[in-house]
């Protein structure tokens, strides 16, 4: 665009947002066949096809719009999956460009029902190869009273959030059961029983009950029938000629269902005695003897905690051990995930609610890792 002195001394604005056509004229490209545009044209004329100020000098305002369309190097979505090994986790599976992977400030963060995150960095993703090319798999655990729940997802780097991304256990059970027809028959028994087990751990733990798990199955399949677990009913050995003097006593074992399972035993410490005294220990599935460390619970009673139980190991009994002074066994427990479940089958206390919870364990064990 050019202008001459005249119009820079004058510095008349000429301002108009339509047209004749009552078109808005910036929406339409610069062009001198085009009636939207201005445009100088000779000595000291200012002419536009439908605009037409003959003979007047000055400047005309002119108003523009840009856009700046240049991709940023950013992540990229390109798969989700659900990891039943184990742990339940939801995975999204990310391509990178090298200015994030070789960035040891960037992570993925998830978000669980407006949870604290949960983040995972960069330098800790899993890389896959696919069709060629390596894309990264970042985890998120769950339990199982959130699998209704949006996990939602995004990549930060130095700070700056990417896009969001949101997905759900039921979700992607709800996809595959969709296509039931394209799996083995066990698999559809296995998402079948962790939708239920989800509900049950909703329904006994008051946590997002209006959202159940299992809302699609038919009513047949929502039915959790009753486990045996009569074969891995607890063994507590004592040593009988001391159990007076030990100063100790076992007073119960609980079960602490999270994306891995956790065995805690109870005790309590006669008046006059100090925990310090006694060395706690289990044996763990490889057979290795791990040392554990008594926690206080409350006036008398601590608790020590055998943790990290996988999917795979619910129906594992572990060999808890307590020694004395003398390093002399005064306790030996015989005790596993599902021996918690025995016991609150053949309690006449349990609520309905904790019995059909450990059914829909062992269930979601049964189809999923008994092999």
């Amino acid at each position: 665009m050019t202008t001459d002195t005249p119009a820079i001394d004058i510095e008349a604005a000429m301002t108009g947002d339509v047209n004749y056509n009552n078109e808005m004229v910036w929406e339409n490209h610069a062009s001198s066949d085009n009636t939207a545009s201005y445009y100088f044209y000779g000595a000291g004329l200012a002419y536009s096809r439908s605009w037409n100020y003959q003979n007047t000098h000055g400047n005309f305002c002119i108003k523009a719009f840009t856009a700046n369309n240049v991709e940023k190097d950013s992540e990229k979505l390109v798969g989700r999956s659900l990891t039943l090994k184990d742990n339940i986790d939801m995975n999204y599976y990310m391509e990178l460009p090298e200015s994030i992977k070789s960035n040891s400030n960037a992570y993925m963060e998830f978000t669980v029902n407006n949870s604290q995150p949960y983040k995972v960095s960069v330098n800790d993703a899993i890389p896959v190869e696919k069709n060629g090319k390596v894309i990264y798999k970042f985890a998120c655990p769950l339990n199982a009273a959130q699998m209704s729940d949006t996990v939602k997802a995004k990549m930060v780097v130095d700070g700056n959030s990417g896009n969001e991304y949101t997905y759900s256990v039921k979700e992607y059970a709800t996809e595959l059961l969709s296509k039931s027809n394209e799996y083995p028959e066990e698999t559809i028994k296995l998402v079948k029983a962790l939708l239920n087990y989800g509900t049950a751990a909703q329904t006994f733990f008051k946590y997002n009950t209006g959202k159940p798990a299992n809302a699609g199955l038919s009513d047949t399949d929502k039915a959790v029938a009753n486990a045996d677990f009569a074969a891995y009913k607890a063994v507590i050995k004592t040593d009988s000629a001391n159990s007076q003097s030990n100063g100790l006593t076992y007073y119960g074992s609980s079960l602490i269902c999270k994306s891995e399972m956790t065995v805690r035993h109870y005790f309590m410490v006669n008046e006059g005695c100090d925990i310090n005294n006694y060395k706690f220990s289990y044996v763990n599935a490889y057979g290795n003897e791990v040392s554990l460390t008594p926690k206080k619970a409350s006036d008398g009673v601590y608790c020590v905690d055998i943790n990290g139980i996988m999917a795979r190991n619910l129906n594992s009994n572990y060999a808890c051990k307590v020694t004395g002074k003398n390093k002399a066994c005064i306790f030996e427990l015989d005790y596993g995930p599902f021996s918690y479940s025995q016991k609150v089958i053949d309690s006449g206390n349990s609520s309905d609610e904790l019995k059909n919870l450990v059914n829909a364990l062992y269930w979601y064990w049964y189809y999923g890792y008994r092999n």
